[in-house]
C-alpha cells in the first residue's frame, strides 16, 4: 500500500471524524426562535453521545474566542475515542460561542494537519452559514491538500446559510469528493449530521474484520523512497518500535529507494536532518507504520527544493559588493494550517544545508527563517504543495536590507498589510486594523549589527516603524511600502 500520509497503528481500524464548526460572528444570530451555535451545540452534543465507543472524534472551532481575527482557530480537542472519555469533547462543545471573522481556510489547513497522522482513514464535517472572510479562497486550498495527497472528504453541512454562501460551500465538497448537504433548522440539522456519521462509520466494519484477520507475526518489507537530491541533507532514517521505543534500525545516509525487513508491529520512522560542521542531526517524525507478514508497506515522500537568488547576487541589486550574510540561525518547514515545525535545519555558523532539497511527506508547508536575535520564525513562503515522489521548488527572492545609519535606531518593525472582508457581526464596533508584523529586528553589538543585514521575507506591501532612545513606543516613518517578487529593497528611513 502506498503511505501518502502515515498511518498511525493505534486508530487504522476505526474512521476518524473531524467536525470544523463554524462559531464566527453570524453564528448569533437567530434561526427558527435559537441562535445557530446553540442549535449547532445541541445537535453535536446528541451526536457524540450516540456514536460508538471505538470512533475517534476531534474538533476544531474558528471565530470563537475574539472579534476580527483571523487568526482564530483551535483544535479544541484533539482525536480521541470513545475508550478514553468523551468528556473533554462534550465539555468544548458546550463551551462554543459565535464571536468573530470566518477564517475557513485556515480551519480547513487545521484540520488537514491534524489528520496527516490517520492516512484515509479520517473524514471531516464542516458545519458552516457562511462565506470566508479571512484567508485565500478554501476551494483553492482544498484542491492544494488534494494534489499532495490527502484523500480524506469535507463533508459540508450549510446551515441556515445563503444560496451564495451555500453554492460556495459546497464547492468545498465537491472538489474533496465530499456530500453536499443543507440544514435549516434543529431537527434537521441533527439527521443531516446523524446520516453523515452513519455512513463515515459503518465504511470502516468490513475494514475492520478484515485488517484483524490479516495481522499475522512474521516479516514485512518497508520500502521507503525519495526525490534523488533529497537524501543529500539527511544525516539518517531510524526505525524504532512504538511499544517500547527500541530502535530496531538506523539508515546511515539512505538512498533515494530502499528496502528493509521487519518483523511485523508497529513502529515510528524518523528522518534525522544533517547539521554542518559535525552538529547534532535534527529529527523529523515521518509518522507510525504496521508491519504485517508477507506484506509491503510503501513509504513515497516528495521534497522542496530552494531557489534563492539572493545568496548569489547582483550587487546592484542589494547594494553590497559581496554575498550578503543573511543572519539565518534555521530554516524551518512547517504545516500550513497548524503552523506546527516538522523540519529544522541548523546553520550551525556555516549554512551548507541551510538550502538543500528536503524530503518530506505529502502535504501543504510554509517555509521559514529563523534569524539570529528575532523572536519567533519569519515566513518566507506559504502554502507550498509536497507530492508524492515529486520535487516542488519554492523561490525565495525577496527582501529588504536597512541602510546603515548614524542615528541611534534601536529596533525597526516590518508590518504586513493583510486582506479581510468588513462585517459587523465579525469585526465588533471596532474593525481591526490590517497588519500583521512580519519581522522585528533589535540592535546588536555584534560584528555589522544585524540591523543593517539584508533579511528575506515575502513579497507584499508594509508599513514600516523604528524605535529610538528616549521614546515611549514606536515611530511609523513608512507606509505602504511595497516589497516586489524579485527584490531586496534597499530602504533608508530618513533618520
Amino acid at each position: 500500500m502506498a503511505l501518502a500520509f502515515s498511518t498511525t497503528a493505534t486508530r487504522a481500524d476505526s474512521p476518524a471524524i473531524v467536525f470544523v464548526v463554524d462559531a464566527s460572528g453570524s453564528m448569533g444570530q437567530a434561526l427558527d426562535g435559537d441562535r445557530k451555535i446553540d442549535t449547532v451545540k445541541s445537535a453535536l452534543t446528541d451526536l457524540v453521545a450516540g456514536l460508538p465507543a471505538e470512533t475517534p472524534v476531534g474538533l476544531v472551532a474558528f471565530g470563537h474566542r475574539w472579534k476580527g481575527r483571523c487568526d482564530d482557530v483551535e483544535i479544541l480537542t484533539p482525536l480521541l475515542d470513545g475508550t478514553s472519555e468523551r468528556a473533554p469533547l462534550l465539555r468544548a462543545i458546550d463551551g462554543l460561542e459565535a464571536h468573530g471573522k470566518s477564517p475557513l481556510e485556515a480551519a480547513l489547513l487545521t484540520a488537514a494537519d491534524h489528520l496527516l497522522e490517520l492516512g484515509d482513514s479520517a473524514r471531516v464535517i464542516l458545519i458552516a452559514d457562511g462565506e470566508a472572510t479571512c484567508g485565500a479562497d478554501p476551494v483553492e486550498t482544498v484542491e492544494r491538500l488534494q494534489a499532495a495527497g490527502s484523500h480524506f472528504a469535507i463533508d459540508v453541512v450549510a446551515f441556515g446559510a445563503t444560496a451564495t454562501a451555500t453554492s460556495k460551500l459546497h464547492q468545498i465538497a465537491q472538489v474533496s469528493g465530499g456530500r453536499r448537504l443543507e440544514a435549516e433548522g434543529g431537527g434537521s440539522l441533527l439527521a443531516t449530521l446523524r446520516q453523515l456519521v452513519t455512513e463515515a462509520t459503518s465504511t470502516g466494519e468490513a475494514d475492520r474484520g478484515l485488517a484483524a484477520a490479516d495481522r499475522r507475526p512474521g516479516i514485512g518489507k518497508l520500502a521507503v523512497s525519495m526525490p534523488f537530491d533529497a537524501k543529500r541533507s539527511l544525516d539518517s532514517l531510524r526505525v524504532s518500535r512504538i511499544t517500547d521505543g527500541k530502535l530496531v534500525k538506523s539508515i546511515s545516509t539512505p538512498d533515494s529507494v530502499s528496502n528493509h525487513n521487519l518483523l511485523s508491529g508497529s513502529y515510528r520512522l524518523t528522518a534525522f536532518f544533517a547539521t554542518p560542521s559535525y552538529g547534532e542531526p535534527t529529527p523529523s517524525d515521518l509518522g507510525s507504520i504496521s508491519i504485517e507478514k508477507g506484506r509491503r508497506v510503501e513509504v513515497e515522500l516528495g521534497a522542496i527544493a530552494f531557489y534563492v537568488p539572493a545568496l548569489n547576487p547582483d550587487p546592484q541589486m542589494i547594494g553590497l559588493e559581496t554575498t550578503p550574510p543573511f543572519p539565518i540561525d534555521a530554516v524551518e518547514v512547517r504545516r500550513s494550517g497548524t503552523g506546527a515545525c516538522v523540519v529544522r535545519v541548523l546553520d550551525n555558523d556555516n549554512g551548507e544545508y541551510n538550502f538543500l532539497d528536503k524530503p518530506i511527506l505529502p502535504g501543504v508547508y510554509d517555509i521559514a527563517l529563523q534569524y539570529k536575535g528575532v523572536e519567533g520564525p519569519t515566513t518566507v513562503a506559504e502554502q507550498v504543495v509536497v507530492r508524492p515522489g515529486r520535487t516542488t521548488t519554492v523561490t525565495i527572492d525577496s527582501g529588504i536590507r536597512f541602510r546603515s545609519l548614524e542615528a541611534p535606531i534601536l529596533a525597526w518593525r516590518l508590518l504586513r498589510h493583510t486582506e479581510s472582508i468588513a462585517d459587523a457581526t465579525e469585526d465588533g464596533p471596532t474593525p481591526p486594523v490590517g497588519r500583521q508584523l512580519a519581522l522585528e529586528v533589535r540592535t546588536t553589538t555584534d560584528i555589522g549589527n544585524r540591523l543593517w543585514l539584508p533579511y528575506l521575507v515575502r513579497p507584499g506591501v508594509f508599513d514600516i516603524e523604528v524605535t529610538l532612545p528616549g521614546r515611549e513606543g514606536p515611530l511609523l516613518i513608512a507606509e505602504e511600502v511595497t516589497i516586489a517578487p524579485g527584490q531586496i529593497l534597499p530602504f533608508d528611513c530618513g533618520i
